[in-house]
């Protein structure tokens, strides 16, 4: 199956497919449209689903304005895909400023205390 296929399908046929992001041997990412909204689909391969499942259930719990929201999750044939929430950003190898990139990093600093403060127990989230 083609991946516009499979955009067709998780869009209802309307999306735009904006940006390839990565292409590695167990995930694609992409950035797409659909109504003036972009959204990151990634698809995952049979080996990897697991991931592509953790990294779902993970998202829907977490309730942290810089992590991005997961809107769906579902499995066709032998791979997995995840739709979330897209954020606009910078990237950290376009810095040069070391005052920008420290700021990036306390930044990511308080996101993390967020989420270390999360109860976790062998059942799941709490």
């Amino acid at each position: 199956m083609k991946i516009e296929d499979i955009l067709k399908e998780a869009f209802e046929n309307s999306f735009e497919i904006l940006k390839k992001v990565q292409a590695g041997l167990r995930c694609k990412t992409f950035i797409v449209k659909k109504n003036n909204t972009k959204f990151i689909f990634q698809l995952y391969t049979e080996n990897t689903i697991y991931q592509a499942q953790k990294k779902y259930k993970v998202l829907k719990t977490l309730n942290i304005r810089e992590i991005p929201k997961a809107y769906k999750y579902f499995e066709c044939n032998e791979y997995s895909y995840l739709i979330t929430e897209y954020k606009e950003g910078i990237n950290l190898s376009e810095l040069h400023n070391d005052e920008k990139i420290d700021f990036v990093y306390k930044d990511l600093a308080k996101v993390l205390v967020n989420i270390h403060n999360i109860k976790y127990n062998k059942f799941g989230w709490i």
